[in-house]
């Protein structure tokens, strides 16, 4: 949306009047307008009334919004990543995050059953167990989130 202040501005000049006349006939300060004018504030209503008067103007020319402004509303935030760009980036991650929590948790599986060497079968440790549970736990999470930031991009692909 076109800035208020700058309308304010371009209608001053227009009128050819200065910030000390614009502000003498709002009745208020010069640093009033320069600050309305830098937009670091916005005239409240009466205000808005007041320059409507002054400078002969409807009070819904300070609220317009142009096509070019409505354009730019509408533009991506960075155009150089669009949203299938960053969809493509989540699933590569999820992938190898994936990976990664499968070899971790092969890894901690084949450490947890070590073979006693008096008995028949195999003894675990509870701590390594624990901690093949926690690794499984992650892969499943990750395998999930990758499945959906499939399912993402592959709906994006149809539409």
């Amino acid at each position: 949306m076109d800035k208020i202040g700058r309308k304010i501005q371009e209608l001053r000049k227009s009128k050819s009047l200065t910030q000390e006349q614009l502000a003498e006939k709002t009745g208020v300060s010069r640093q009033t307008i320069y600050k309305w004018e830098s937009d670091y504030v916005q005239p409240n209503n009466e205000n808005i009334v007041k320059l409507c008067e002054v400078l002969a103007v409807d009070k819904k020319y300070f609220f317009e919004i142009s096509a070019e402004d409505t354009a730019a509303n509408n533009a991506p935030a960075n155009p150089n990543i669009t949203k299938k760009k960053r969809s493509i980036i989540a699933v590569i991650i999820s992938g190898i995050l994936t990976l990664f929590s499968a070899i971790v948790t092969i890894c901690v599986g084949l450490t947890t059953y070590q073979p006693s060497q008096n008995a028949m079968w195999a003894t675990t440790s509870s701590l390594n167990i624990t901690y093949f549970y926690i690794s499984l736990v992650f892969t499943i999470l990750f395998f999930c989130f990758t499945a959906l930031c499939m399912v993402g991009l592959f709906r994006n692909k149809t539409k």
